[in-house]
């Protein structure tokens, strides 16, 4: 059981569409990767041509599939990324601290249906209106893998009406060994001396100078200080960091994503979890 890990909406598509791409398969390491995608929609202008389909919501979900035979890694790999992917769609529906928790008992199908009927509200109030065309898709993929490491990264990017689309992008980092996630708490041994690291790497991909004001210069550091992302992975070259649009700055500057070299870090980190 749980040989077959599916980073997916999992309930959202599973009943009712069936509009499959072909798989292609990868083998690397012990795990083997594939790609498939589902489709649903939501509106009578789904139909209808891009400029006149101003009654539609659609939810493509383009996901990664993962089989195995390591049963604890597939059982707890899969266990996370389905209560992500949940709360990633509850976070459409509301923000709301105690509607969210509420809402965690419901299948992820039953969330979708949430969504659309806060869609077919906004055509009720605003009939002609362009920004009914509404969207959520989300693409998910590995994003590094070693003998220790798995990371997916998986991206969402949802148009709700406004005046433009927004895109976020996480990382999930899964000890091989134990399927637990790893967080900055886990591999960072030494704070304050990374902090000044990632800080300096960070100036150095802004091309800001070390004495500049972070928060003068435009960026949403609280009192100028620097703060670590919310993201980060790995690539044969060292530590990953990644601000999503608004984390660090304005929806204008977009993602803003830097790797810091391994030898760079090599006595703040502990590597031995991640290399």
């Amino acid at each position: 059981m749980y040989k077959y890990l599916i980073l997916a909406l999992i309930a959202l598509t599973l009943i009712n569409c069936k509009n499959q791409t072909p798989q292609i398969e990868t083998k690397l390491d012990e795990l083997q990767f594939s790609q498939d995608s589902l489709l649903r929609s939501f509106g009578g202008g789904c139909k209808l041509t891009d400029s006149l389909a101003n009654n539609c919501l659609t939810i493509n979900a383009y996901y990664l599939v993962i089989k195995g035979n390591n049963d604890l890694l597939m059982k707890s790999i899969h266990d996370t990324l389905e209560t992500y992917i949940k709360n990633s769609l509850i976070g459409v529906v509301t923000v709301e601290e105690e509607e969210i928790n509420q809402y965690k008992s419901l299948s992820v199908d039953s969330i979708c249906g949430l969504i659309a009927e806060m869609h077919k509200s906004q055509v009720a109030d605003f009939p002609n209106s362009a920004a009914n065309q509404w969207f959520i898709e989300t693409y998910s993929d590995t994003a590094f893998q070693n003998a220790s490491l798995l990371s997916v990264q998986f991206t969402e990017s949802t148009y709700l009406g406004g005046a433009h689309p927004n895109t976020f992008t996480d990382f999930l980092n899964f000890d091989k060994k134990t399927g637990k996630t790893l967080g900055f708490d886990n591999i960072i041994k030494d704070k304050t001396a990374f902090l000044k690291i990632a800080e300096a790497a960070f100036r150095r991909n802004q091309e800001l100078s070390m004495d500049q004001n972070l928060e003068e210069a435009g960026y949403f550091f609280d009192k100028g200080i620097f703060e670590l992302p919310y993201n980060f992975t790995f690539n044969q070259e060292g530590i990953y960091l990644f601000f999503n649009p608004y984390e660090a700055g304005a929806y204008a500057l977009g993602a803003i994503a830097f790797t810091i070299p391994f030898g760079e870090v090599k006595d703040v980190l502990d590597l031995s979890k991640v290399r």
